[in-house]
């Protein structure tokens, strides 16, 4: 049996069914992401996982143990919580003595030991994040869950602690299970991604594989930009961006598109081109200045790279 596992999990609200025959596993030390769009039932996974969310259909099991019911407090289980980092360890009975030394390894750890007597409102957005995975990392639990943690942090402050909390848990080897609708985050920070949909696992995968082997539409779409080239009854064939480049001139094995549209981003220019009645979408480089809207371009596309993708 895998380290972690949840088997056929469903949940209902009324009527309304918001996740429907769930069933995924993690190993020993694994980072899984829990990925999904609002409404997909991420989060109400994970408070089904945590113990904080009952009346649910299915099981849970946690190192060879079944603890599909039984509290939050008894599962061997850390969410993240804002809170001083000694609490967790005080309400398990450890001395104060003990509290203290095992507080300041874990503040050395997150990188926070300068800020050992500061309140919270004294913190910074990040400060208050590391305190928070520290106090859930300091009981030592058999699971670390985290929704949403860099929700409320700036774009470059959420890239910083997205490093952070992948090193801290190889560090700690953990298994973690993180709730996330960033996809750039999850494919960064994940062993697997568990994508949701619709309250189903779309797809449960290597961030490389739900890339570049995806298993449907949605799929392909929601982990980046892909262009469709061919649309049949039971599948499409598809390619993403950064496997179609501008040609110099018009040879064997190129096609000509009509530009759209260029999107200047800093690092590069994408353009959006009109393709055999379909538009597309790619990334410029090198002779992209002489690339005008309105204008013929020639495109050559990888076909080793195409995607057959079922419909």
């Amino acid at each position: 049996m895998s380290f972690f596992q949840i088997k056929n999990i469903t949940k209902k609200y009324g009527e309304l069914k918001v996740l429907n025959d769930i069933s995924l596993s993690a190993k020993q030390g694994e980072f899984i992401s829990i990925l999904g769009e609002s409404g997909s039932g991420k989060t109400t996974l994970l408070r089904i996982i945590s113990g904080l969310e009952g009346q649910f259909a299915g099981e849970i099991f946690l190192k060879d143990r079944n603890i599909t019911k039984l509290s939050t407090q008894r599962r061997g289980v850390s969410m993240v919580f804002q809170e001083n980092i000694e609490f967790g360890l005080k309400i398990r009975g450890v001395t104060k003595s003990q509290r203290y030394r095992e507080a300041k390894n874990l503040l050395e750890l997150v990188q926070m030991d300068r800020h050992e007597n500061k309140y919270p409102h004294q913190l910074s957005g990040g400060q208050k994040q590391r305190i928070a995975i520290a106090r859930a990392v300091i009981v030592k639990p058999l699971l670390l869950l985290l929704d949403e943690p860099f929700s409320s942090l700036d774009a470059n402050l959420r890239v910083d602690m997205c490093d952070f909390i992948r090193n801290i848990q190889r560090q700690t080897s953990i298994t973690t299970i993180l709730v996330t609708h960033d996809r750039e985050e999850a494919m960064k920070i994940s062993d697997r991604i568990a994508l949701l949909y619709g309250g189903e696992i779309a797809q449960f995968d290597e961030p490389v594989k739900l890339y570049e082997k995806p298993s449907d539409l949605y799929t392909a779409s929601f982990m980046g930009d892909v262009n469709i080239l061919v649309e049949e009854e039971s599948y499409y064939l598809a390619v993403r961006p950064e496997n179609i480049r501008l040609s110099s001139s018009d040879r064997e094995g190129c096609n000509s598109a009509i530009v759209k549209d260029l999107q200047y981003t800093g690092s590069r220019t994408k353009c959006k081109a009109l393709y055999e009645d379909k538009e597309i979408s790619f990334f410029l480089a090198g002779n992209a200045e002489k690339v005008k809207i309105s204008s013929k371009i020639y495109i050559e596309i990888d076909k080793s790279k195409i995607l057959k993708i079922k419909a």
